[in-house]
């Protein structure tokens, strides 16, 4: 695992980070637990959550493994909560300065895991098998000619290095110059262990180039204005 700082804080965080808004929700708590001694055992330090992540329970799992685990698992731990959730009505009950930058979704909600595939409406379960019009990466909405192309994209690498997709897409987004630490969702210690498999991978020039390339954004994705140098970085993950 690699580490990097975080921003201009001084604080030093691994390259990948766990993100836990299925605690409590998708994840029990005894999956939950196991997935943060995963986490730990393979050198991850940053935990990122939320007050609002399942009503709280998020934190609430969170705080009871940090209570039953010893001092040398759990000292090289960074806690992360949200800025940007407003809990009081008044203008200074929200904000975000000078912070550095953790990609959230960064499979596109498993679309870049090469689950889904032209044609063939997803079933079973997963995501998109248990509800295919399910929020940002809903079937019809994520499904156009550009997405597959950017799916064909990551697929040609994967292939080629002989890797699964999730890691090509991991290793891409967190080779971003300004990201300190790409947040991994998973619901499963095994979906978990599949995904820490991309700490270890190093794309190419070459790849990285080709991978920009497909995931370049066009003026049609942003009809209220142009995107930026940062926005376009982030857009192969699927996030805004």
């Amino acid at each position: 695992m690699d580490y990097r700082t975080l921003g201009r804080s001084g604080c030093a965080v691994s390259s990948f980070c766990l993100g836990t808004m299925t605690f409590g929700s998708e994840a029990d708590e005894q999956g939950a637990h196991e997935q943060l001694d995963r986490f730990a055992e393979a050198g991850g330090t940053l935990v990122d959550t939320a007050d609002v992540y399942s009503g709280g329970m998020s934190e609430e799992i969170i705080g009871r493994w940090f209570a039953s685990r010893p001092a040398g698992i759990t000292e090289p731990v960074v806690l992360a909560t949200k800025g940007r959730f407003g809990l009081v009505d008044f203008p200074n009950g929200a904000g975000l300065p000078g912070l550095g930058l953790l990609p959230w979704s960064p499979l596109g909600g498993g679309w870049l895991s090469g689950k889904y595939k032209r044609g063939q409406r997803p079933s079973g379960a997963t995501r998109l098998g248990e509800d295919p019009d399910r929020g940002m990466e809903a079937y019809d909405r994520r499904g156009t000619q550009r997405t597959w192309e950017v799916i064909d994209a990551v697929q040609k690498v994967a292939g080629e290095r002989g890797v699964s997709m999730a890691e090509v897409a991991l290793a891409w987004v967190t080779g971003r110059p300004v990201v300190s630490s790409t947040i991994l969702g998973a619901r499963t210690a095994g979906q978990l262990e599949a995904n820490l498999r991309a700490a270890g991978l190093r794309l190419s020039a070459q790849e990285t180039a080709a991978l920009n390339a497909a995931s370049d954004p066009q003026a049609t994705d942003y009809p209220y204005g142009e995107m930026g140098t940062e926005q376009r970085g982030r857009r192969l993950a699927g996030g805004r």
